[in-house]
């Protein structure tokens, strides 16, 4: 009993060693012969090699939707990496890209692209406005060109102390530091405000005095003229004439009724 029991133990094991012995042999030295089956040994890289290939466009001053578009027939994919100052490429647009044009990716590829933002402000040249006030409009403009700007509106102003036709001012103001060819307003003057003379006839010379400040105009020659039909110091006549417009400080001659005995005292 014990002799069939130590047979088929050893039955068993040189079963076991024959069949790892083939299959050592079959591994090792009949497989590599043999043409791999269908699908086995691609790599990724051949995977990639049986994709489509596809040309890169130039995109470089499309607006993005406008490219997004143009690479999604095409395959690819558009990404915005961000914005970039350029001075060569209105703002929104495509100013730079990668892969660059004329270069190959495959079907689902990857296009990044740059948006233009604002571009870089160049340093104003700045200048003075010259001190201009108190010249002639002639030569006050002569200046303000000469320095390097431009003369924008002429202003015309009344002025009780500038005369007529000479500058009062400059907007912006004399000796500000401004941009080059900045437009320089003028304020010329058009001569003193214009005032209505008021009716002096028949007022009494102290009123008159009164009313002719109050009006920014000053009393001229007094005459005494002898007249029995009117109070004595009361104003008979005057010149300029009552509701004419003149210019503020004009003089007002006045004529004064007076009685013969005081005429000739």
């Amino acid at each position: 009993m014990i002799d069939a029991v130590k047979v088929i133990w050893i039955s068993l094991f040189m079963s076991i060693l024959s069949a790892v012995i083939i299959c050592f042999g079959f591994y090792f030295f009949i497989m590599p012969k043999l043409p791999p089956p269908a699908g086995w040994g691609i790599t990724k890289e051949a995977v990639k090699e049986t994709r489509t290939k596809i040309e890169v466009p130039d995109l470089k001053g499309v607006h993005p939707n406008q490219a997004k578009l143009t690479v999604e027939q095409k395959g690819l994919f558009l990404v915005v990496d961000g914005e970039e100052p350029s001075g060569e490429y209105p703002k929104g647009v495509i100013v730079r890209q990668s892969p660059l044009p004329g270069s190959v990716l495959p079907e689902g590829g990857i296009i990044h692209v740059y948006i233009a933002g604002e571009g870089e402000k160049k340093m104003e040249e700045m200048v003075k406005i010259p001190f201009v006030k108190g010249l002639q409009l002639s030569a006050a403009q002569n200046q303000i060109i000469n320095t390097g700007l431009v003369i924008g509106e002429i202003k015309k102003v009344n002025s009780d102390s500038i005369p007529k036709g000479y500058v009062i001012k400059t907007l912006p103001a004399e000796g500000s530091n401004v941009a080059k060819n900045t437009p320089i307003t003028i304020f010329v003057s058009s001569g003193a405000s214009l005032v209505i003379v008021p009716n002096l006839v028949g007022k009494y010379f102290p009123g008159a005095l009164s009313l002719l400040e109050r009006r920014g105009l000053d009393a001229g020659k007094v005459k005494r003229v002898l007249s029995t039909e009117h109070p004595e110091n009361m104003i008979i006549d005057q010149s300029p004439r009552a509701g004419k417009k003149v210019p503020k400080g004009t003089k007002v001659d006045i004529v004064i009724a007076t009685v013969e005995e005081e005429l000739y005292y």
